[in-house]
């Protein structure tokens, strides 16, 4: 007797998507991938294609390629998190900073799904999270923006013009926290908050310039 053979594998459909493959949306795309990345699965677009009910060369149509898709799905959850903690910070000026900044990188740190992202796509995971065109670009122009609100209220006085800070704030937070991405994900949450910390010291000479945080021209 013959052993059976085994049955193909099924895709169960998304619940959301659970209608004709005409309505499928860009942001029923979207929507699948963030639920693929927390549920700390590698995205294969082939495989997203298809519980969406679409062609391949539609997904693509939509956003370009996988690493667009990836960026923009860890960015809604950065952007979320930061959201979070500035409505939960408390004081004002350099304090509620170190508040909100603190409590971004203690998020990032210990993130289920970052850390299978980091771990499904190794080195090139570790671009797309720290490139300037990646979630690295957006991150500090939303960091800017939250620094830029207290400066404007007159709470801070930044020590240094404000995309170089921000800048400086990022990549160290980076180095603390993805540094050991290579020998595995140890992230140092304590050190980055720390180190942030210092960055953003007021400067308590003069007050800050009219326009403060913009870039000069040459």
């Amino acid at each position: 007797m013959s052993p059976t053979a085994p049955k193909p594998a099924r895709i169960a459909p998304i619940p959301a998507l659970q209608r004709s493959a005409a309505q499928a949306t860009p942001t029923d795309m979207f929507r699948a991938a963030r639920r693929i990345y927390l549920a700390g699965e590698k995205l294969d677009m082939n495989q997203l294609a298809l519980q969406l009910g679409i062609a391949r060369a539609t997904l693509y149509r939509w956003i370009g390629d996988r690493d667009r898709l990836l960026v923009d799905v860890i960015w809604s959850l950065t952007q979320q998190t930061l959201e979070r903690a500035a409505a939960r910070a408390a004081g004002q000026g350099v304090a509620r900073l170190e508040a909100i900044f603190g409590e971004q990188v203690e998020v990032i740190a210990t993130a289920v799904p970052l850390r299978r992202f980091l771990e499904h796509e190794g080195q090139a995971g570790y671009r797309l999270v720290t490139h300037p065109d990646g979630v690295h670009g957006r991150l500090v122009h939303a960091d800017m923006a939250l620094i830029r609100q207290e400066i404007e209220a007159g709470r801070y006085r930044p020590p240094a013009d404000l995309e170089t800070l921000v800048e400086a704030m990022v990549s160290v937070g980076e180095h603390f926290l993805y540094s050991g991405l290579i020998g595995g994900f140890h992230p140092q949450p304590d050190k980055a908050r720390r180190a942030i910390g210092l960055l953003l010291r007021e400067n308590t000479g003069e007050p800050p310039r009219a326009g403060a945080g913009k870039r000069r021209r040459a």
